[in-house]
């Protein structure tokens, strides 16, 4: 009874809450006394796992981009587009933001440019903790000193959000482009029920939910980033007449199949073995 009664925007609400919490505190952890995540420009080389890697070590370097290359396709060959709707920058970024439901124009659009100045200025500035540690960060803008990349970057994080939006999940973000030949017949997916299609009452409440403005009723769509926001509106429009949701997450094509093992599995043991790999020679390096 709680699983059922608990939506998928608290659950992602939820989630977003736990990455935004890994993101800011991250750079202040350290393993042995140096940073488990840091890129260090002036001596061009990253820390990770508080081991130091410099340009000398290139097969460890490697094998990290691998296991984020691996791990990026597993997830999207076998929960399709969840990374875009729960944990992408882009969508913690939308989701962060104030929201005003003023109808005053000026409030509203006050409510609107703060938020995006706040939530892009918070962005930056963890970013650059993971470059510079918070004392030299403190020290370079209380000088007046911070590189003007920063400035640039803040603005067009600035234009981004408050501005560009969804519009990039659309259009031009790579990811959206490529999981058409990374889906297979057995990926995660949002649709209609093949069972209760028939049951639709054509209330649209799932095409104004979208962010994208999808009608997921007409099949499986680039656009779909897996939010499920259609779900839980339907869920609820269903639920007050008695009726079951028509709009839900499942592997393949038709009800529910299997995973592909095959393909999944394979990925799942490469992802393994070269995460395994990496781990061993950060503990023996």
């Amino acid at each position: 009874m709680l699983k059922n009664s608990v939506s998928f925007a608290f659950k992602r609400f939820s989630a977003r809450v736990l990455i935004i919490s890994l993101f800011f505190l991250t750079p202040f952890v350290s393993v042995g006394g140096k940073p488990l995540l840091r890129l260090d420009i002036n001596n061009i080389a990253i820390y990770a796992a508080g081991r130091k890697f410099s340009p000398a070590d290139l097969f460890p370097a490697l094998l990290l981009i691998f296991s984020a290359i691996f791990l990026f396709i597993y997830i999207t060959r076998v929960f399709g587009r969840v990374w875009c709707g729960w944990f992408c920058p882009q969508t913690i970024l939308l989701e962060s933001l104030l929201k005003s439901k003023s109808k005053n124009r000026t409030v509203k659009l006050f409510v609107n440019i703060t938020g995006a100045f706040v939530v892009s200025a918070a962005m930056v500035f963890g970013i650059i903790l993971y470059i510079i540690p918070l004392s030299e960060l403190i020290m370079l803008l209380s000088e007046g000193k911070l590189h003007n990349v920063w400035y640039i970057v803040f603005i067009t994080a600035f234009i981004n959000t408050l501005m560009i939006g969804r519009l990039f999940c659309k259009t031009v973000c790579p990811y959206s482009m490529l999981q058409s030949i990374m889906f297979d017949k057995n990926t995660l997916r949002i649709g209609v029920y093949p069972d209760r299609a028939d049951r639709c009452i054509k209330c649209n409440a799932c095409v104004k939910a979208c962010p994208t403005g999808i009608d997921i009723r007409d099949g499986l769509s680039y656009k779909c980033v897996s939010c499920a926001s259609c779900v839980d509106v339907c869920k609820q429009s269903m639920g007050s007449r008695g009726e079951k949701k028509i709009i839900g997450y499942f592997f393949g094509e038709t009800k529910f199949r299997p995973l592909s093992v095959d393909k999944a599995g394979l990925l799942a043991a490469a992802l393994t073995f070269i995460l395994g790999a990496f781990a061993f020679m950060a503990k023996t390096g």
